[in-house]
């Protein structure tokens, strides 16, 4: 074969991985600049080349697959979303669209979980390139943010659109945890060090900027995560530079009467009568829930209407009972403890998953509006440190069988 045969059949094998790429990138950062047609463009990327990578497995009998289907989180989570998704059938919303989301959430997974298993350091350079370019979008939108507003006003830019504090602040800081652990693997000081530490700092200033507390405490539990597996003395003096910076950034410019608002913390920020209503009503359908797609009305003790329940283990428990909850908690926990068990072999993009999933966690407890939805900003927080610890599961058997 030719050299010029040679390089366009590696061109159209490495093509879906690509994609795939871009679809990752897209979910860290579209919502920076993608106006319009965000969920179609992961759609076009990610999940349509996951299912021609699928294909081609078959096809070819690579069986590159094999083990990410057999292990025990993927089993988790297919037991989850098909359960959700046959939940339609009780809940009076029979559509494809309800149905088809569980396989749409399930290739995303899988199409993470092949790329950081074949491809880590393509991985690697996505998310790099993902916090370094969020960091830019921040810097261009917070000129024009601040021209208008105040120092001390709630930051809500975002690209260029404005969103909600809370959401704002939730990605950001999921990013910073991102660039945090990327940089932490870095041993020598180089430019790609230097640019991770500016985006730790300008992705940390923007989530605190919002004065979003839910992300606040995301990051700094996935932080007590990381202090206590590493102890070593730089670590220990980093951490205290780290969290002395947080505590006097949330105080400065007289923001500490939203972040340590007691009255507000106690309930927290108004949700627990979300949270208390919610639990009344999900005890007519305590088993198995009212399925995905039925009309559900959130209401806080005062009879006002929010379009979710601030928390998606209540959510979970709505819609797919407490079968649903349990599988969607085993998903969760199935990750930490194998991640756990092999954490002093943890790979850099098993570090990623592990922490991204402690903060992942934390954030639902009070913040994301959606567990079971078309590809958006939420996806990396919920569903790629899924993907990137089945991944390093799999890892594990591949270098004990010596493969």
């Amino acid at each position: 074969m030719s050299s010029t045969n040679q390089w366009f059949s590696s061109g159209i094998e490495r093509f879906p991985i690509f994609m795939c790429f871009l679809g990752f990138f897209l979910t860290l950062t579209g919502k920076f600049f993608v106006e319009s047609g965000f969920s179609t463009k992961i759609y076009l990327s990610s999940i349509l080349f996951c299912l021609v990578l699928v294909a081609k497995d078959i096809y070819c009998r690579a069986k590159l697959f094999h083990g990410i289907y057999k292990g025990p989180i993927f089993c988790a989570l297919v037991c989850f979303l098909m359960w959700m998704s046959l939940s339609v059938f009780w809940s009076g919303s029979i559509s494809a669209k309800n149905v088809s989301r569980g396989l749409v959430i399930l290739l995303y997974v899988m199409a993470v979980a092949y790329c950081a298993l074949h491809h880590p350091d393509g991985f690697k350079r996505v998310l790099l390139f993902s916090c370094v370019f969020a960091s830019a979008m921040l810097i261009y939108s917070s000129v024009g943010f601040y021209e208008s507003h105040s120092l001390g006003a709630r930051y809500t830019g975002f690209g260029r659109t404005s969103l909600n504090p809370n959401v704002v602040g939730i990605v950001c800081v999921g990013l910073a945890v991102v660039a945090l652990v990327l940089l932490q693997s870095h041993r020598s000081v180089n430019w790609q060090s230097g640019m991770l530490l500016l985006s730790v700092v300008v992705l940390m200033g923007h989530g605190i900027t919002t004065l979003s507390r839910t992300a606040i405490v995301g990051f700094v539990v996935s932080f007590l995560l990381y202090l206590i597996r590493k102890r070593d003395l730089y670590t220990v003096v980093g951490s205290l530079v780290v969290t002395g910076g947080l505590v006097v950034a949330v105080v400065y410019g007289g923001v500490e009467s939203r972040v340590f608002d007691v009255s507000a913390l106690k309930d927290v920020s108004n949700r627990m009568p979300i949270w208390e209503h919610t639990l009344h009503e999900s005890i007519s359908n305590l088993a198995v829930g009212v399925g995905i797609g039925a009309d559900v009305k959130f209401y806080n003790m005062s009879q006002v209407l929010f379009e979710h329940p601030h928390n998606l283990y209540l959510q979970a428990l709505t819609y797919g009972g407490l079968i649903g909850l349990i599988l969607y908690l085993g998903i969760y926990g199935l990750s930490f403890v194998m991640a756990l068990k092999q954490e002093k072999n943890l790979s850099v993009l098993g570090e990623v998953g592990l922490h991204l999933l402690v903060y992942s966690s934390v954030v639902q407890i009070a913040d994301i509006h959606s567990f079971f939805s078309r590809p958006d900003l939420y996806w990396f927080i919920l569903w790629m440190p899924i993907g990137l610890l089945i991944a390093e599961t799999h890892r594990k058997k591949k270098a004990s069988m010596g493969l």
